[in-house]
């Protein structure tokens, strides 16, 4: 080549501040061993008020400070999934899937973060073919946004596996 380009700088996620606040908050929920805390622990009065105070922060959280949007998005976004990874079966499992389904709903108008907006809709469409298939395709319809509408009505047709 005639030129080298400079390299791209790096702008690591979690580093400071609210992030990294919620960062850790989810990995106190998690536990710091191989395997996330066991079920009969996660369904323990003390655990699920942590997550419901993890989620009321994630809601809460509006990326001041963050150097994009696009990383703001993500940062909110991955920390939704993490709960959803965590979170048993219970009312704060399907009030953290509605507040999330808002929250990308209200990202849906950004074509910058699109292809991003659609990966974390997709891992909550792969989510809607387990036992959480009612409550993610109900806020996808009461999203009241044409895209997840017409996701969720194709899941119902003809679900992805088998397609």
């Amino acid at each position: 080549p005639s030129h080298l380009v400079a390299a791209a700088p790096l702008d690591p996620y979690w580093v400071s501040g609210q992030p990294l606040q919620l960062r850790q908050a989810a990995i106190d929920l998690r536990g710091t061993g191989p395997a996330p805390y066991p079920l009969r622990i996660r369904q323990s009065e003390a655990w699920l008020q942590q997550a419901e105070r993890m989620l009321v922060d994630v809601e809460e959280w509006t990326g001041h400070g963050e150097r994009t949007d696009r990383d703001y998005f993500f940062q909110k976004s991955a920390l939704y999934l993490a709960l959803l990874d965590l979170v048993p079966t219970s009312t704060l499992r399907t009030r953290t899937i509605e507040s999330f389904v808002d929250f990308l709903h209200r990202k849906d108008d950004d074509n910058t973060n699109e292809p991003l907006w659609f990966a974390f809709l997709n891992r909550l469409l792969e989510l809607s073919r387990g036992s959480d298939r009612p409550e993610i395709l109900r806020a996808f319809d009461n999203a009241h946004n044409p895209s997840m509408t017409v996701y969720a009505q194709l899941e119902r047709l003809v679900p992805v596996g088998a397609r």
